[in-house]
């Protein structure tokens, strides 16, 4: 974090005229102050003397805006005190109001109709205030078979600059779009999705209160259903209210990371919610202020993500592109994994990785600061669309016999487990994402009344997207044979598939006939015989075993003599 220099401090004490804490000189200027290493009696002690802190997210830390003699007070009580900044008096207008907000980004949407979209996220809790989320892609009214990424910002309420990094984003994109060909690039083959304030409602108290102190973090939720706003008591953190460890949160309404009554019992998580299962976005960025900190997801809880290193990779990388206001550049740190925040939650929902960057050393630095840590902060944001096009897997999965496309499960079998619920691939292409580490991997893919397909072997470089396309063969259950559209047609299972040793097929005749079921390898050489003889009306079952043959696929035929088709399809053999 950048602090001023103690000398500093010291001519700022030097140059006024000391009181107690108690006897408090309103006219005196007022500075921004940190207060690390804070513990229970440090808190409490402090906020008997009358003053209030704004505490860090993550750090047992605070900031405070005090008088010079109450920094005075603080020091000879012992506290490590550091001036950050003189502290401002009300909202820069260097700053968006909410309606300057929407008047910016209708605007954009006006002048680049060809690539940009605005329209609401959801609404605001108490306020009913629209979020809005503009898109910015080649084709804007459509939803395209492309990668989504998401920025968002705002969370809380006094941090602006979150809002105004997003707003940076959005500017450079489509001012570089006509001209920059990387820049086309990404929106050309990409959807991207911002939404500058997720909490219009506190946003909207900060800038009407004129910046009333202890600045404000939560949104409005009425917590003591009075109908009044009392900001005591009043408001949930947003960032505390998704579904992701909700229980271990802070379940009291007066404090400033008050949960809320339930997980997603706020409209402003549920449209973030909502959004995110229904696009899947490759990967997002969440803004936030203060720290200068790229965090990303490691713990699930008290157990590693599966995907941890990749997250501290591109945390890692982004934090070296984006400069601190102390001459240094941002670190990556991971996030905690006990607190029911939206990287932790879009990742365990969807695979979505998501990186909430703590911009700044105040809340609320001043306009001109908080523009320079926005335009800071743009190489950042731009590497996620550099890096959704490499290092990973992508591909479509469709069914074998149709084409058309499906909705299935991706499974990276050496990284996946049930902590984190796997990529899918969607229904309207059946397209799939997974970001991934220089290596080499198994994929597996499957839907429900599909087999499941395994593919080995499959090289992920760091420069490109290995393509993987899937075709998943439909299967029908025993019960469903009998309907009418198949009743012309064999119906053959086999379990489990993939298979290391030995496979058991089944199959069900509608009367007695002669059948032969016989094993292919890919190029149609026959491996083996399994059934060649007259079988009994009912349900049959026989064994295979694989142990002997290499890796790969195979195929089996089902073949009858007497009215019906033949059934056909496929087992992976692996080792």
């Amino acid at each position: 974090m950048k602090t001023k220099s103690i000398l500093l401090f010291c001519i700022l004490i030097t140059s006024s005229v000391f009181s107690t804490a108690q006897e408090r000189n309103e006219s005196e200027p007022k500075y921004i102050i940190l207060i690390p290493d804070l513990n229970d009696n440090k808190t409490d002690f402090i906020q008997k003397a009358g003053i209030a802190l704004m505490f860090h997210d993550m750090k047992p830390e605070a900031q405070a805006i005090v008088t010079i003699s109450q920094a005075e007070f603080l020091m000879h009580k012992g506290f490590d005190v550091r001036v950050v900044s003189p502290a401002p008096l009300s909202v820069d207008p260097e700053y968006h109001t909410f309606d300057e907000l929407w008047f910016y980004l209708d605007s954009i949407a006006t002048v680049h109709p060809d690539i940009v979209t605005l329209d609401t996220l959801g609404f605001s809790h108490v306020m009913h205030l629209p979020i809005p989320v503009l898109k910015i892609s080649d084709n804007p009214q459509l939803e395209e078979d492309e990668p989504a990424i998401l920025y968002d910002g705002m969370h809380h309420a006094r941090e602006p600059v979150a809002m105004e990094c997003c707003l940076k984003i959005i500017g450079y994109l489509v001012s570089n779009y006509a001209t920059d060909p990387v820049v086309a690039q990404w929106v050309d083959y990409s959807e991207i999705f911002v939404v500058p304030c997720m909490n219009p409602d506190g946003w909207n108290y900060v800038v009407d209160s004129s910046l009333v102190y202890p600045w404000w973090r939560k949104n409005l939720h009425d917590n003591n259903g009075n109908g009044l706003f009392d900001p005591y008591f009043d408001g949930v953190d947003l960032n505390r209210n998704y579904d992701f460890w909700w229980e271990y949160g802070d379940p009291q309404p007066s404090s400033e990371t008050y949960r809320g009554p339930a997980p997603f019992s706020e409209m402003e998580t549920m449209a973030k919610r909502d959004f995110i299962l229904t696009h899947k976005p490759v990967m997002s960025i969440t803004y936030h202020s203060y720290g200068e900190i790229v965090y990303y997801v490691k713990y699930m809880g008290y157990s590693n993500s599966p995907d941890w290193a990749l997250t501290y990779t591109i945390a890692n990388q982004i934090a070296g592109m984006i400069p601190s206001l102390g001459g240094t550049h941002y670190f990556a740190g991971a996030i905690d994994g006990t607190e029911s925040q939206s990287p932790n939650w879009s990742y365990q929902s969807t695979g979505t990785l998501e990186f909430l960057i703590e911009t700044a050393d105040v809340f609320i630095p001043s306009g001109t600061i908080g523009q320079q840590v926005a335009a800071d902060n743009l190489n950042g944001a731009l590497y996620l669309l550099e890096r959704a096009f490499k290092g990973g897997i992508t591909g479509h999965i469709k069914d074998a016999e149709t084409g058309e496309p499906i909705a299935a499960t991706v499974r990276i079998v050496e990284i996946d487990n049930e902590l984190v619920a796997p990529r899918t691939s969607d229904s309207l292409y059946g397209r799939y994402d997974r970001l991934l580490l220089p290596g080499t991997y198994t994929v597996q893919a499957f839907a429900e009344n599909t087999d499941t397909v395994t593919i080995t072997n499959v090289e992920v470089g760091s420069d490109t997207l290995a393509v993987v396309d899937i075709n998943l063969l439909h299967v029908v259950g025993m019960d469903e044979q009998a309907g009418t559209g198949l009743r012309n047609k064999l119906i053959v299972e086999a379990y489990p598939n993939p298979v290391s040793d030995q496979v058991t097929f089944s199959f069900k005749l509608l009367e007695d006939n002669y059948v032969t079921l016989t094993i292919y390898n890919s190029i149609g050489q026959q491996v083996g015989v399994l059934v060649n003889e007259k079988q009994t009306r009912g349900t049959h079952q026989v064994q295979w075993n694989a142990q002997g043959l290499q890796a790969g696929v195979y195929f089996y035929h089902l073949s009858p003599t007497v009215n019906r088709q033949p059934a056909t399809g496929k087992i992976v053999v692996v080792k």
